[in-house]
This record gives structure tokens, C-alpha cells and sequence, in this order.
């Protein structure tokens, strides 16, 4: 996937997510905060492969990521995050806050962000890399 068309029916509007094309869409993941019985969708966090990182001639899996964040009504695209290896995991920790754990070339990383302008509010290391 290269692009998003998003599709506003009610507004009879659409538009594509990102202006251009050349990029690779590898995994969007819906932001969902639960407290108790009650959930809020806050948006969702996009793993984007953007430059041929490793060289072979096309954007694959195997090059290095870039996480995006937008709300749950796909507006512009907040670069949050880029030359990550692999995301393990994001979790909602309130309406406004999720904490991210990804690998870098430098190590294991715990962030926690705020939503959904995807300002950095806290990071450590969690374990350098060898």
C-alpha cells in the first residue's frame, strides 16, 4: 500500500492521506483507549517505510520504518519517529499519552507520547544495542 484515499461521504470530500506516492504503508494500528467498560478510539499509528534503507533498489519490510501518528478523522500525518527497525509495542495510557517500545540501530526504546501531536514527552534506553 502506497496511500490512503480518505473519503469523507457526509462533506462529499476526498483526499489522499499522504501527498505523494512514494512511500510504503506497512501496518496501521487503531489507537484505542479502554478504561473499564469504556473505550475511545484516539487515532492511529502508521509504520511507513520511506527510503531504501538497506539498498536493494525498492522499499520492503527489511528497511527501516517511520512512525506517523494521525486522529481518528485521518488528518494530516505527524511524523513522530523515523529510522526504527521494529515497533514491539503502544499502548494508550490516557486520552492523551501512549507509550511506544521500539528497536533502533542504537537499542530498545520506551517513549511516551502525547496525542495527537506526537511531541515526545519522555525516552529512555532501554537496552543498548550490542
Amino acid at each position: 500500500m502506497v496511500n490512503y484515499r480518505i473519503v469523507d461521504i457526509a462533506a462529499q470530500t476526498n483526499r489522499w492521506f499522504f501527498p505523494q506516492t512514494d512511500r510504503l504503508i506497512m501496518e496501521t494500528r487503531q489507537l484505542t483507549f479502554r478504561a473499564g467498560d469504556a473505550e475511545e478510539q484516539l487515532g492511529h499509528l502508521m509504520i511507513v517505510i520511506e527510503d531504501d534503507s538497506d539498498g536493494n533498489g525498492r522499499l520492503s519490510g527489511r528497511d527501516k520504518q517511520t512512525l506517523y501518528l494521525t486522529d481518528i478523522h485521518w488528518s494530516a500525518p505527524v511524523k513522530v519517529i523515523d529510522n526504527v527497525r521494529a515497533l514491539l509495542a503502544i499502548s494508550p495510557q490516557s486520552m492523551t499519552t501512549a507509550d511506544l517500545i521500539f528497536k533502533t540501530n542504537d537499542g530498545t526504546h520506551a517513549v511516551r507520547l502525547s496525542l495527537p501531536d506526537g511531541a515526545i514527552l519522555s525516552e529512555q534506553l532501554l537496552t543498548p544495542s550490542d
